[in-house]
């Protein structure tokens, strides 16, 4: 087993291209991340990552529209973070507890993201013209990202005491009907999280964000059978073209 980098190293690490090594290093010291030892480096790999992200969206959403990719939600595409954002989250923070760096990270540089595509361009599985359909025009059900602010509503459309609304899961995001859509249960002081209503599949919010871009900004669809489930990436040169280029998360 490779040697874990060590905490004053992590965000050159990262930047050298250790990307993967970095989180699970980060991840793997728990709660304890927000030791002083570490909290001031895992930070700064978590800023570091998330500036990636948001240049990252914005190329995604640039070939997209060039593409003729019609979102659901025009007005929500990217939503830059702004002071009232930041304001809610230390309240959040302050009410409920500590939000995990990576997602505290994704809204202070990112913001929130839809990339829904609408569903008047999506031409579902049950149409007529579904087998003559573009990949274009399928897009939309291979899980496109979707982080929603973290804000009151969140807490409204919770699925149980404890959990924020992240996002719809992928057969919401196609207009589906679907499971209970994408959580993340607060409070976590830990680096990182895993994404809770995703059928059971184990992801964490960074590695489900570094699969998304090496897929284009799509995910992909849930696969599986009777024992288990997991993510079937999607095999489309119109996923494959939004791709190159992106930075590693």
């Amino acid at each position: 087993m490779p040697e874990e980098p060590p905490a004053g190293e992590w965000l050159d690490r990262y930047l050298a291209g250790e990307t993967e090594r970095v989180w699970e290093a980060m991840l793997s010291r728990g709660p304890g991340i927000r030791n002083d030892r570490f909290i001031e480096s895992a930070e700064a790999v978590a800023r570091a990552t998330m500036k990636r992200v948001r240049a990252n969206v914005e190329t995604v959403i640039e070939r997209l529209r060039d593409l003729g990719y019609q979102f659901q939600r025009p007005d929500w595409v990217h939503i830059p973070p702004n002071p009232g954002d930041l304001a809610r989250l230390e309240e959040l923070e302050r009410r409920v507890g500590p939000v995990p760096l990576s997602l505290r990270a994704f809204y202070e540089s990112v913001g929130s993201v839809d990339l829904t595509q609408s569903w008047e361009q999506l031409v579902h599985w049950h149409k007529p013209e579904r087998s003559a359909a573009s990949e274009l025009q399928i897009l939309g059900e291979y899980d496109p990202l979707v982080v929603g602010p973290l804000d009151d509503e969140a807490e409204k459309w919770a699925a149980r005491p404890g959990w924020f609304f992240l996002a719809p899961d992928e057969f919401h995001k196609a207009n589906y009907s679907g499971g209970e859509n994408y959580h993340v249960a607060l409070p976590d002081p830990r680096a990182d999280f895993p994404i809770l209503g995703m059928y059971e599949i184990d992801e964490f919010f960074v590695a489900y964000l570094r699969e998304t871009f090496r897929n284009g900004g799509f995910r992909g669809r849930t696969g599986g059978d009777e024992e288990r489930a997991w993510r079937v990436e999607p095999d489309l040169e119109v996923t494959k073209m939004l791709a190159v280029g992106l930075l590693p998360i």
